[in-house]
């Protein structure tokens, strides 16, 4: 089993091979986000901080090729992943800080230059030493993994809206009024067709009388938010053509999002 954390020159690393198979991303992807993190490092004149934190080292690839890998610090570590914030990702996270905060108590137990403590006040130091240490390690591992369970519970709370918006993005259907209005209740919206009609009219979406009313007005067709279906009616006095409004894919992602919003 791969080490998360390691020792390197008397410093706890992690490589950039670990974060990815951790993190399940392809390893050239994290590759491209470590350069693209030193890239602005260099460009804020915090070379330095590169080279105090990233190493750039070769190791041959399961085919016996000459490849390249990161080493990173702790703080490496944390600069690369702040962009990693699914709930997944935080939970990778806080393995990682954890294994960190071990690594760099073990380091105090190894470190050749440690004494035994030879007086009971130097004793009594050395146990405040420790207990300081450990709460630390504590409250960070609890500070993410407190970050990581409300990143769930807000991830759970939005997959009604995520899972809409992501079937709406791949559909080019349009759909009518009353069927956005029964979408709106579903995700919690207490709306019926003859109010969302009214709205719509009195936010200047749809026209509000003569020929065209209830068709969608200048601005709504900019936004490209409706389209105009035509259909034919069979009555006495012959057959005629009427229009009807339709709420466009694009659409439906922004009256979800405009009611959504101020229901919350």
């Amino acid at each position: 089993m791969t080490e998360l954390v390691f020792i390197k020159n008397d410093r706890p690393v992690t490589d950039s091979i670990t974060v990815a198979e951790e993190f399940g991303k392809e390893h050239k992807n994290v590759m491209r986000d470590i350069n693209n993190q030193i890239e602005k490092l260099v460009e804020a004149g915090e070379s330095t901080f590169v080279t105090l934190n990233f190493e750039r080292i070769s190791y041959k690839d399961g085919l016996n090729r000459d490849q390249s890998k990161f080493l990173m610090t702790e703080d490496a570590f944390a600069l690369v992943t702040m962009s990693y914030v699914t709930v997944e990702a935080m939970k990778f996270k806080v393995k990682f800080i954890s294994e960190f905060n071990r690594m760099k108590i073990d380091l105090i137990y190894s470190n050749s230059a440690f004494e035994l403590p030879r007086t009971f006040s130097d004793s009594l130091r050395l146990l405040a030493a420790q207990i300081e240490e450990t709460e630390v390690v504590k409250s960070e591992n609890k500070r993410l993994t407190l970050q990581a369970s409300t990143l769930e519970l807000q991830v759970e709370k939005d997959k009604p809206k995520t899972i809409f918006a992501d079937a709406v993005s791949t559909s080019n259907d349009s759909i009518l009024v009353g069927q956005l209005a029964t979408i709106l209740k579903q995700n919690g919206v207490n709306i019926g067709q003859t109010r969302l009609f009214n709205i719509l009219r009195e936010e200047g979406y749809l026209c509000k009388s003569g020929e065209r009313r209830n068709l969608p007005t200048q601005k709504a067709m900019e936004l490209k938010l409706f389209e105009v279906k035509e259909f034919t009616v069979h009555g006495n006095s012959g057959i005629r053509v009427k229009n009807t409004p339709k709420v466009t894919g694009r659409g439906q992602i922004y009256f979800i999002n405009k009611f959504l919003k101020h229901s919350a």
